[in-house]
């Protein structure tokens, strides 16, 4: 389900739990999970950006970022 990149992660089962099973949260959890889930989102990009380089440099180029 997603490939080993795009996976569902731990901080979007814990918002399934929390909102759709209305299991109990602490107060601040959903800062704690959206931190969690930047994070992975970082390392994921930067994982793949490591093993597609000229598709990033592409997509910059497209997006005006890179000349």
């Amino acid at each position: 389900m997603g490939g080993r990149r795009f996976r569902p992660t731990v901080e979007e089962l814990i918002d399934f739990l929390v909102i759709e099973v209305d299991v109990g949260a602490v107060p601040g959890w959903t800062a704690k999970v959206e931190a969690g889930r930047v994070l992975f989102e970082e390392r994921q990009l930067r994982a793949g950006i490591r093993r597609r380089p000229q598709m990033a440099l592409e997509q910059l180029r497209k997006m005006g970022l890179v000349d």
